[in-house]
């Protein structure tokens, strides 16, 4: 089962389908690398950055119950609840564009931040049209908070061992359900009985 990839895929669609029509969010190109000195040396326009940098159960989720699907024959299915995964994105812009004098790099590289918030609170749930592979029909839905200062690495520690001097970024946070496969066949009680009897006592 591939579960990150699929997700990074939804969340590629999700921007840029989700994007407003005609602005720089739906034509910009969107890469899930790594953005060290290598990776910003390529490209000519304005790119996305969407950085997986943490991943981890959610254990506010965590849940033992157990559930059941009935099957024909008398049987029922046990299935064990799948853990809930928080994928945590950073998400930064980059414009690599030629510079030009009407209007600074920076200032596109804001805008298009300002674009992937307006999609990003926009959907606090991910679209089912939006789900590739494993995740299209995934229950529960899939949560996507936002821009959540406590959820962001530290800047300097992040960004100094890529080479880079801290940028402005927006945190994105997915929780999935990872699939672990775990169920089994029981047989369904159709009736109890209960015996009742009178115990005497010895003085």
């Amino acid at each position: 089962i591939i579960m990150i990839q699929d997700l990074d895929k939804t969340i590629g669609v999700l921007l840029s389908e989700k994007a407003d029509h005609g602005s720089e969010l739906a034509a910009a190109d969107i890469s899930f690398a790594v953005p060290d000195r290598e990776w910003q040396k390529h490209g000519h326009g304005l790119d996305l950055n969407v950085y997986l940098y943490d991943i981890r159960e959610n254990v506010e989720l965590r849940t033992n119950e157990n559930r059941f699907e009935k099957k024909p024959g008398g049987t029922v299915t046990r299935i064990t609840p799948c853990p809930r995964i928080d994928c945590a994105y950073i998400i930064t812009a980059w414009n690599k564009a030629t510079p030009s004098h009407q209007e600074d790099k920076e200032l596109q590289e804001h805008r298009l931040l300002t674009q992937v918030m307006r999609v990003l609170f926009r959907y606090p749930v991910i679209p089912g049209d939006c789900l590739r592979g494993s995740l299209a029909g995934q229950e529960p839905d899939l949560p996507l908070i936002a821009a959540l200062k406590h959820e962001l690495p530290d800047p300097v520690e992040f960004w100094s061992p890529l080479g880079c001097a801290v940028r402005p970024s927006v945190n994105c946070v997915v929780t999935v359900s990872l699939s672990l496969d775990r169920s089994e066949d029981v047989p369904v009680v159709k009736r109890r009985d209960i015996d009742y009897r009178l115990l005497k006592s010895v003085l």
